[in-house]
């Protein structure tokens, strides 16, 4: 008897560590934890769409006939607060012969497998991620010994492996990168495609309702929730992408425009960050786009440099360089954030707008996080 832990940011259906279990026998645990809702602050919008996306994801694990332990937020919150002490109980209760872990996405996470691995009285083996495109390993290969590890040099490299936009061994339309033809400005009388939303159901519903009354003071606000929960939903938010907004994503990419946050993006990082979505399946799919003649070259360059290229390039980097670069501090800054930075209140209009769009909708676009913050 085997039992696999799975996280919330790992639901996907395809994963093969579920080829390993065997539903007659083994059984899968999920839980809703106090420690992995609150380490940082989480916007209410995030926990909510973790939560109702993990209890969707339980629902169709069962319907495959998969045994899971679910334990639900009201569940856990007055009796174990972390992992440690959840497996514990759960190891106590069957005679489990084996945990069944993949690989997490954090330090903080790792750090506590490797412990299990030397503490817990069942062997542990670890699967590999599935939620992205090179494996960690592959990864820290390509990082070695390297002394300028340049995303750009990664990006080409990765587009060879994965034969994305390439004619043989040219990239198409003769070079890798388009973005000098991705920073037109925004003009006035554009008015971008409304994003499908979702609407919510039984699920999400009694979710919503548990983190407006568990996480009051977290920011967010939830009657912005019109989020996919499914892989189903998550599929027709690309092809939504695909089809309303990927012919000017290249053009208005680093654009910045009044009360519209969300201007050309696709707004599926969340979905293939939590599994319902695969990096390489979206990446081809809107490849597609282009050879079907749906979207221009300098669009479907720029959309797959964002998740094959730096998406990929920063996971990597992070393993590289290891725990200890949370804590660097190049320019040796000592000053608190403000504290309008934590309410939106400030004159300056752009910032105004990517910090209160990060505090109510958790969302702002690379060039509002990366330039205007």
């Amino acid at each position: 008897m085997k039992l696999l832990l799975l996280l919330g940011d790992q639901l996907c259906l395809k994963h093969p560590v579920l080829q390993h279990i065997n539903p007659a026998t083994d059984h899968i645990l999920m839980a809703e934890l106090p420690d992995e809702a609150s380490y940082v602050p989480h916007n209410k919008l995030k926990i909510a769409l973790v939560f109702s996306a993990m209890r969707h994801f339980a629902a169709a694990l069962m319907q495959q006939g998969f045994s899971v332990h679910y334990y639900q937020y009201a569940d856990t919150k007055d009796r174990w607060q972390s992992f440690d002490a959840l497996l514990q109980y759960q190891l106590s209760c069957f005679a489990y012969q084996a945990l069944y872990l993949v690989e997490p996405g954090e330090h903080r996470l790792q750090s506590q497998f490797n412990q299990w691995a030397d503490s817990l009285p069942v062997p542990v083996r670890q699967f590999d991620s599935h939620h992205f495109i090179f494996s960690r390993q592959q990864m820290l290969d390509w990082f070695a010994g390297k002394q300028q590890p340049r995303m750009e040099h990664f990006y080409q490299w990765a587009r060879r492996q994965t034969s994305l936009l390439m004619s043989g061994i040219k990239p198409e339309g003769g070079k890798f990168n388009f973005d000098k033809h991705n920073r037109q400005a925004w003009p006035a009388h554009l008015k971008p495609p409304k994003v499908q939303r979702f609407d919510a159901d039984e699920i999400t519903t009694k979710v919503l309702a548990l983190v407006e009354k568990e996480f009051t003071q977290n920011p967010g606000r939830l009657e912005h929730f019109h989020f996919a929960v499914t892989p189903y939903q998550a599929e027709q938010a690309l092809d939504d992408f695909i089809q309303t907004r990927l012919a000017n994503f290249g053009d208005y990419q680093d654009a910045l425009a009044d009360d519209e946050p969300g201007v050309f993006h696709s707004l599926l990082s969340a979905y293939i960050n939590l599994g319902l979505l695969d990096p390489i399946t979206v990446c081809r799919r809107v490849e597609a786009a282009y050879y079907q003649g749906q979207a221009p070259i300098n669009a479907v360059e720029g959309f797959i440099r964002q998740v094959l290229g730096w998406r990929e390039y920063v996971r990597g980097l992070y393993w590289h360089c290891g725990e200890l670069y949370a804590n660097n501090n190049h320019f040796n800054a000592t000053h608190p954030l403000p504290k309008w930075f934590w309410q939106g209140t400030v004159r300056m209009r752009c910032v105004q707008q990517a910090v209160s769009n990060s505090l109510h909708l958790a969302y702002a676009h690379h060039i509002q996080r990366l330039m205007v913050i």
